[in-house]
């Protein structure tokens, strides 16, 4: 267990220096995956799935916060962001969830409660992120709502992983230059990073990661561990 943490520690730092030491974006993008790859094999069907599926939706998600004005990237190739960029969030959520030992207690309520979780995260972000505050404060909603709806201790591990997770991440990106936010209040950063991340984590047990296997077990592999009981 404690060598799996380190390995998703250690990916972390790794994959933020392949970042700041290769200047093409393209060629970032392809050797992120063939690291991560290294660090994380085997990976099987569901986390394929999962990443996928965050790679994915962050595009969109991103590309509506970006649209606002909400941060920018120094060096955008497409929608306002590098070609890394959605392969980061597929990382993020394998990593955080081999770091949390990647199991869910989801029950299908559980599950539903974590869609409508889910839709109003992605509404606040894409709808209020032109004004940090209005966003700090939605985006406070949200989170406040994922606690009350889910707060096992494995939960809080997801949330304080992910918390640790993206104050790293969003450290190295302002202090480097290849991302800023316009209306920052502390180290660069708006009061609203920190919950997006908390939401990132639990969404990521509650969501994702049910979600992800259902996909599999509907287009793929029956034969996937269950990370979830109903």
């Amino acid at each position: 267990m404690l060598r799996i943490k380190l390995i998703c520690v250690l990916s972390v730092f790794l994959s933020l220096a392949i970042i700041a030491l290769i200047p093409h974006n393209a060629l970032t993008a392809f050797v992120l995956p063939l690291c991560w790859w290294a660090f994380f094999r085997p990976i099987d069907a569901m986390e394929k799935a999962m990443f996928v599926v965050a790679s994915l939706f962050i595009i969109g998600q991103n590309y509506m916060v970006l649209k606002s004005g909400a941060f920018a990237f120094k060096s955008p190739d497409f929608f306002g962001m590098p070609y890394y960029e959605p392969l980061m969030w597929g990382f993020y959520a394998l990593n955080i969830k081999r770091f949390a030992d990647g199991r869910t207690s989801n029950r299908a309520g559980e599950l539903r409660k974590a869609l409508i979780c889910f839709v109003l995260t992605g509404i606040a972000f894409s709808f209020f992120s032109a004004d940090a505050r209005l966003l700090t404060v939605a985006s406070t909603a949200t989170t406040a709502l994922l606690l009350l709806c889910f707060h096992e201790r494995k939960d809080l591990v997801y949330a304080s992983y992910s918390l640790l997770l993206g104050l790293t991440v969003e450290l190295f990106g302002v202090f480097t230059g290849r991302w800023w936010y316009p209306q920052p209040v502390i180290l660069g950063l708006p009061l609203w990073f920190a919950t997006m991340w908390l939401s990132v984590g639990i969404l990521t047990r509650r969501f994702l990661i049910p979600v992800s296997w259902l996909a599999v077990q509907h287009f793929g592999s029956k034969n996937t561990s269950r990370p979830f009981v109903f």
